[in-house]
């Protein structure tokens, strides 16, 4: 597949609910520190491109969440996962 600004190339697409995702994090350790929705919307642009289609729902999402610590003082070395 070829990449574009809503697709990196070689990507492949899940359809999952907020629950799935956000939840699921929460549930498994994870702190959610922060969610972005890029911003690619242009209404100028004709009904069916995806930059219109931008206008109503983003293309992806971007989630910073970090395990959150196993011990009162004791923190887990963990990497950043960004989904």
């Amino acid at each position: 597949m070829e990449g574009s600004r809503h697709r990196e190339a070689g990507a492949l697409e899940y359809l999952h609910r907020w629950e799935q995702l956000i939840g699921g994090m929460c549930r498994a350790g994870f702190v959610i520190e922060d969610l972005v929705e890029p911003m690619h919307a242009d209404p100028q642009t004709p009904p069916g491109d995806f930059k219109h289609r931008s206008c109503y729902a983003a293309p992806y999402v971007r989630i910073k969440a970090r395990r959150r610590a196993v011990g009162a003082n004791e923190l887990q070395k963990s990497s950043l996962w960004l989904g």
